[in-house]
């Protein structure tokens, strides 16, 4: 009988199993809000971030980083943090890859955290591929911390401990914690470790914290990102939507007599949109008083929505005729 030359089911299978697998086992997400100093980063322009702080991330380790962001992970961690991540290394997890993560500088992006009514804030982890959980950690860095000063396991402390989370519709993590009783700008340390394998992931954020903060009705939902500039004619409009998708409202800004830098018309827009929407906001919110003010920046400002109403929101950019959607 002539043996068969044709490859088995089997081989032809496990290259593509193994692909699969390795995939798999490197996309797992982080946090997004506040967004996670990674996630920052990647919707900050990865090949040339204007932010500072990105930039110089970028500069240490190149801008792979970045566009790995949800796979900052130790797969052997098994609960034992301090054993797989070392002292100054806790933004990357302990991994060279991201290295610029752990920059020791004043300067990384800092979301002020409202808390709700019971003084919680509930935290939102994307989950790119999901997993059982054994536990989440939040930690916080001490009061006396100073941010120029490489990130110690000794400078945290634990403020949340939640088991396992159902994902939501929309792959996410929801993590309700109550806020710690701290003010000023301060790193927290996630970590999540699963309970179906010793793999845990790592997420630092900076984030303002107040102990008299207010939102006044205000949900925070991201950042408003300027990537290019705009000429005469070309447009950026703000559209609000409720829960059913239906259109609440559309605030448009048009660029009439100049060019514009990605600063100018950021800036320029968020005035138009405190101007005259009635929904929304545009700018830095200050966490003692609740008002929220636009500022010069290309990455700093974000998008506000009234609390009471559940919007979700997109932005379009158009130029000659083309449109350029930034969020939906």
């Amino acid at each position: 009988m002539k043996k068969s030359t044709q490859p088995s089911l089997c081989k032809l299978l496990l290259p593509i199993l193994l692909v699969i697998a390795s995939f798999e086992s490197f996309a797992h997400g982080s946090m997004i809000v506040p967004e996670s100093r990674v996630y920052n980063c990647y919707l900050n322009n990865p090949e040339n971030p204007l932010d500072p702080a990105c930039a110089a991330a970028k500069e240490v380790a190149g801008t792979q980083a970045f566009y790995d962001w949800n796979g900052i992970n130790q797969s052997g961690a098994n609960g034992n943090h301090r054993d797989v991540v070392p002292d100054g290394q806790l933004c990357a997890g302990g991994q060279a890859k991201f290295a610029g993560l752990d920059l020791a500088r004043s300067d990384w992006e800092a979301t002020p955290l409202v808390p709700k009514a019971d003084g919680t804030f509930d935290f939102e982890f994307i989950a790119t591929a999901a997993h059982a959980t054994r536990d989440w950690i939040f930690f916080v860095t001490r009061e006396d911390y100073v941010p120029t000063a490489p990130l110690n396991w000794d400078d945290l402390v634990e403020f949340c401990r939640l088991g396992s989370v159902p994902l939501s519709a929309n792959s996410r993590y929801i993590l309700n914690c109550p806020l710690p009783q701290l003010s000023g700008k301060h790193v927290v340390y996630t970590t999540w470790q699963r309970s179906d394998s010793a793999e845990a992931f790592y997420t630092c954020t900076d984030v303002v914290l107040s102990n008299s903060a207010t939102s006044n009705g205000w949900t925070d939902e991201g950042p408003l990102v300027a990537q290019t500039g705009l000429i005469q004619n070309n447009s950026i409009t703000l559209r609000l939507f409720n829960q059913a998708g239906n259109d609440v409202e559309s605030v448009q800004h048009t660029v009439l007599n100049t060019a514009l830098t990605p600063v100018d018309w950021a800036y320029a827009f968020a005035q138009t949109v405190n101007s005259q929407s009635q929904y929304a906001r545009i700018g830095v919110l200050d966490p003692n008083t609740g008002q929220i003010t636009p500022i010069r920046s290309s990455h700093t400002n974000r998008i506000y929505t009234r609390s009471s109403l559940s919007l979700s929101y997109e932005v379009d950019i158009r130029i000659i005729g083309d449109r350029i959607n930034l969020k939906q």
